[in-house]
């Protein structure tokens, strides 16, 4: 059962990046009007950002342990996801981008040790298989819907989805482990 609680937040919040990580940078481009220039140098900075917030995570951890953190970097990071799902803003949706990618990024290897943690020696083999499998499970079942809503509707509805999405894998998250944070 621990297995089943560990993957099942995974593969939520891989739904919720389906729905729209595949196509921010068509956000900036068609949304936003961003030159292609511009956007792969947004994204140079996001990956800047997300190997830093990988490096604070484990001091934050270490404060208020690695549940916490990833629960509070993912929770921190909805505000942002939001506000790209309402503006037509660059000066705006700029830094959300860059705040909500290094958020919602930094606490993934926390988790992943976390989980090596939990389970026996003989299941860490599997438990990791099964976390890859549900982020991509998810973001691969997603990912069309994700398309359509925007060919339909617009870049807000996946943003909002996914948000929402986010905070649901949160509150499993928290509710499964909180008692057990390490």
């Amino acid at each position: 059962s621990i297995i089943i609680k560990i993957f099942v937040p995974n593969l939520v919040t891989g739904l919720g990046a389906g729905l729209t990580i595949p196509f921010v940078n068509l956000y900036f481009k068609n949304a936003l009007h961003a030159t292609t220039r511009s956007i792969g140098i947004y994204y140079s900075v996001a990956q800047a950002l997300m190997i830093t917030g990988v490096l604070v995570a484990p001091v934050v951890a270490g404060r208020i342990g690695k549940i916490r953190t990833v629960v509070y970097s993912q929770l921190l990071s909805i505000p942002f996801l939001a506000i790209l799902g309402f503006t037509r803003n660059l000066y705006i949706a700029v830094p959300a981008f860059l705040i909500r990618a290094a958020l919602m990024n930094m606490a993934q290897p926390l988790f992943t040790n976390y989980a090596m943690e939990r389970v026996k020696r003989e299941e860490q083999a599997l438990t990791n298989a099964l976390l890859v499998i549900a982020w991509t499970a998810g973001w691969g079942l997603s990912a069309s819907i994700g398309g359509l809503l925007i060919e339909h509707f617009s870049y807000t509805m996946p943003f909002l989805a996914t948000s929402f999405i986010y905070l649901v894998s949160s509150i499993l998250l928290f509710s499964f482990f909180r008692t057990d944070d390490r």
